[in-house]
């Protein structure tokens, strides 16, 4: 028998006895907030409290994720710690103790979201933690405990039913348990039927059972869900067709026309593929035609990806020149909103009096320092947006465009694309940061007399700026100062650039990259740099994430691709991107090399950040 932590009973026993939906993240946001939360105490744990804590917080479905661990469970988001980033939940801190207070759990606890979950993860870590395989209960407990949710409609929302359901037939299948293979097939066919619209199947059995031998499913059955979908398609095109203002059914022809598409061309039924593709084409065409020109191109991106991806370019292509005439046309049906924020004067004058106190190289440093945005509060503000608005966060994506209309990145749901979200957050945060940032600046050139020399004098001791950029480096520091935005930008982003290739390659890195040509090699881009283990140890997680953001993630400002593509116009360059740029340049600017016996010369993982140092943990509460 488990022991609950005291801090969990009333909790646990509460979600015991609840008969309403209930999903993993609602019991992981209030487990976190039962537990203590100071930065320490996860280290002051109970292996009762740290196993209850993760359960469940891990993602589910990574096996394939880049960078994970091979699991069917995996991390979540990715936190910094010092000059290191890590991941929560760390499979290091699953250990045998904490696998037998899950295996405890699942024997005990009643509700099945939490029998799944603790006999699941049981079962998906054994093999890496024991270096054996589960008692083969773990699984059937999982499996039952998910047919149960769905059987019950104890789930929130149909996708994630539908994982579950997923889950449950492989690890049926995994056990070869031909019992409990029927018996998941029989449920998902049930779930399928209790999801149809007007008859019509959603496409649940299809997706789960068609293509996979192993789950057993006769042949007529495959057939029948076959035709469901055919009719699935017949129905929806002519729903759009035939609409004059709700034109829902193109959310649901998207994922038909794909899971029919896949079918024919994996079995090479080639005149039923085009045939279908064609009727999808047509479809939203004429149904981009009728509605504003912002949903309209959204519509036309996602049909163009499709028909790409099942071989019809032709029809995509005739599809791009109407949504390139919509991505003008969507711009100018945009309207701009704004959100007031008020701070009093009296803060904002304590705020800035304990930021430039001391003398200006104190004031420089702790103002460098301050504004860096925190991986981990963006993290938990991120976390609490999703808990206060869920269907943007939890069940809707969206899509960032140009000042073109073009559409430059898709951002998931916070489940499945955490680091998405992460990025636009923090993108979304230094834009409301920017006045803050700028009011520094400012004062720092009134009351401490810092000027473009105090500036150069202090960051081009830095070994990441060699001394041949040092001329060059002036001349944007001078623009910065004189408000000349166009001539910052394109002279200083390409010398942060230059100085990252300084911090890889004196660091024993490299900066190529083979090139197509044999024998031949071209420069890593400033992203890869920015990912590089040398440039996050030297800068720590928190500044190397800072610098995607503004320089090079297209989810972010991405200046840097922006401004040297000629893509951005000169109306977007003014204060805001170039106190950014300075401030990138002070960080810069504030490293110094720990001269190595011998040498007096070295810019490697060895550098340290001084305002970084000195400043961390003293940063003023909301300061960035």
């Amino acid at each position: 028998m488990a022991i609950l932590p005291p801090e969990l009973e009333a909790l646990m026993k509460s979600i015991e006895e609840r008969s309403d939906l209930l999903t993993e993240y609602d019991i992981s946001n209030k487990i976190r907030a039962a537990l203590p939360t100071n930065p320490d105490s996860i280290h002051n744990y109970s292996t009762a409290m740290l196993a209850e804590r993760m359960a469940f917080d891990f993602g589910s479905d990574k096996k394939d994720d880049e960078g994970q661990w091979g699991t069917y469970f995996g991390w979540s988001t990715t936190l910094p710690e010092g000059v290191k980033t890590y991941e929560w939940p760390s499979l290091q801190l699953v250990t045998p103790d904490v696998l037998d207070y899950w295996q405890a759990r699942a024997d005990e606890a009643q509700h099945p979201i939490l029998r799944a979950r603790y006999a699941d993860l049981v079962w998906d870590f054994s093999v890496i933690i024991r270096k054996k395989s589960a008692n083969i209960r773990c699984a059937q407990i999982a499996i039952d405990s998910y047919i149960e949710l769905i059987s019950r409609k104890l789930y929130r929302h149909r996708w994630q039913a539908k994982v579950k359901a997923g889950r449950a037939l492989r690890l049926a299948i995994s056990t070869k348990d031909q019992d409990r293979i029927s018996r998941v097939r029989n449920t998902i066919i049930a779930f399928d039927k209790v999801e149809s619209v007007e008859g019509i199947s959603p496409g649940i059995a299809f997706d789960l059972l068609v293509d996979k031998t192993s789950s057993n499913l006769p042949e007529d059955q495959k057939e029948r869900l076959l035709s469901q979908q055919e009719d699935a398609l017949d129905y929806w095109v002519g729903q759009i067709k035939s609409a004059t203002k709700d034109f829902s059914g193109t959310l649901a022809l998207d994922p038909v026309t794909i899971r029919l598409a896949r079918y024919y061309r994996k079995r090479q039924v080639n005149d039923k593929l085009q045939s279908a593709l064609k009727r999808y084409a047509e479809a939203m065409m004429g149904a981009s035609k009728q509605v504003t020109a912002i949903l309209g191109c959204n519509w036309l991106r996602k049909a163009c990806v499709i028909l790409i991806e099942y071989g019809c370019r032709d029809l995509a292509d005739r599809l791009a020149v109407e949504l390139q005439r919509l991505d003008m046309q969507s711009m100018k049906q945009m309207k701009e909103f704004s959100v007031p924020i008020t701070i009093s004067r009296e803060e904002l004058e304590a705020y800035t009096e304990k930021m430039l106190a001391g003398t200006a190289t104190d004031a420089i440093k702790r103002v460098t320092c301050a504004c860096i945005p925190r991986r981990k509060g963006t993290d938990e503000q991120v976390r609490k947006l999703a808990e206060l608005y869920p269907v943007p966060y939890q069940l809707m994506g969206f899509t960032l465009v140009d000042e073109a209309g073009r559409a430059v990145a898709n951002i998931g749901t916070v489940e499945e694309d955490a680091e998405g979200r992460v990025i636009t957050q923090t993108a979304q945060n230094l834009l409301v940061l920017n006045p803050m940032l700028h009011h520094l600046f400012r004062e720092l050139s009134s009351r401490h007399k810092v000027g473009a020399e105090a500036v150069c004098g202090m960051i081009l001791q830095s070994p990441a700026f060699a001394e041949d950029r040092h001329p060059v480096i002036r001349r944007g520091i001078n623009a910065c100062f004189d408000g000349d935005h166009e001539i910052a930008a394109h002279l200083l982003i390409p010398q942060i650039e230059q100085a990252l290739r300084v911090i890889v390659t004196t660091s024993g890195g490299t900066t190529y990259k083979p090139s197509r040509e044999p024998g031949t090699f071209q420069l890593r881009t400033l992203d890869d740099l920015l990912r590089d283990s040398s440039v996050i140890k030297v800068l720590t997680g928190d500044v190397a994430l800072y610098f995607r953001v503004v320089l090079t993630d297209q989810r972010g400002w991405n200046l840097r691709n922006n401004l040297l593509h000629g893509v951005i116009s000169p109306s977007q360059l003014g204060h805001g991107s170039t106190d950014r740029i300075l401030h990138l340049i002070l960080l810069l600017g504030s490293l110094r090399a720990k001269p190595k016996i011998g040498t007096q010369k070295a810019c490697d993982s060895s550098c340290q950040m001084p305002a970084m140092v000195e400043m961390q943990g003293n940063t003023p509460a909301g300061s960035g």
